[in-house]
Order: structure tokens, then C-alpha cells, then sequence
């Protein structure tokens, strides 16, 4: 009987992480730039849920998510189909997620996809006002 076995993920799957202090570093080459340099790929077929973690984010910034909004990059070479809401987020985890819908996709699109959260937090004893922060994940569709 073959078994296989597989590590533990070091991180989420299907998740890009934005960093504490970000951005740390000029990005180059990728219009728009991703949130942490690298490509998500996404089996043709699926319908399955991508996002951000904003947990070593929201920590550094002592903020909280109040709202998340996905949508398609102005500047994504192919338009993304979107299934149920665009609104999901984990407020405990920092986690804000989108489900896509892979199922008439072709091999080799790209998309790029933005995620608008609304963030609200205290700094040193100061009350802060809501704030607006984007990131952008790059989505490729794979065999």
C-alpha cells in the first residue's frame, strides 16, 4: 500500500501574507506590485477561496479589521469571476478571503485582484480614525 504524506503548510494556503512594515522594499518589474512579491496558482476548475493575511500587520499597527472589499485591479489583464461575497473577512485571525470561481477559466490567465480593508486601532493611548489600506495578490490559472 503506497501512502503519502505531506508537511504541514508553514503558512496558510491560498494566502499571501503583508508584512508588519511593509512595504520594506522597491518593488520592480510587476505592475501592480504584489503584496509580497510571489504568484498564487490556482487549478483550472475550481472554485476555491484566495486572500491576504493581515495578521503581522494588524499587530505592528495595532489595527483591526472593520471591513474588507475585493475586487478586480484596474490593471488585471483578465476579468476574475467572483463566487458569493467579497465582503468575508476573520476579524480574530486577520484573515480577509474571496472566493473565486476557476471553472471556465483558461490555462495561463493572470488576475489581479485588490483588497480594500477599512482598519480601525488605537496607537499609544490615541484614539484613531478609521484608515483605508490596499493590497494587491496576483492569481495565475494552472493545469
Amino acid at each position: 500500500m503506497l501512502t503519502t504524506s505531506y508537511a504541514p503548510a508553514s503558512a496558510p494556503c491560498r494566502r499571501a501574507t503583508v508584512p508588519a512594515c511593509d512595504p520594506q522594499h522597491e518593488t520592480q518589474g510587476s505592475i501592480p506590485p504584489s503584496v509580497d512579491g510571489n504568484l498564487i496558482k490556482l487549478k483550472k476548475g475550481d472554485i476555491i477561496d484566495v486572500g491576504l493575511d493581515w495578521s503581522g500587520w494588524l499587530a505592528a499597527n495595532t489595527a483591526e479589521i472593520v471591513s474588507s472589499l475585493w475586487a478586480k485591479h484596474t490593471a488585471s489583464p483578465q476579468n476574475p469571476e467572483f463566487e458569493g461575497e467579497l465582503t468575508l473577512f476573520n476579524e480574530v485571525k486577520g484573515h480577509s478571503v474571496v472566493v473565486l470561481d476557476l471553472s471556465e477559466a483558461t490555462v495561463g490567465q493572470t488576475y489581479y485582484l485588490e483588497n480594500t480593508v477599512v482598519v480601525s486601532g488605537k496607537d499609544g493611548g490615541f484614539a484613531l480614525p478609521n484608515r483605508t489600506v490596499k493590497r494587491v495578490i496576483h492569481i495565475r490559472v494552472v493545469l
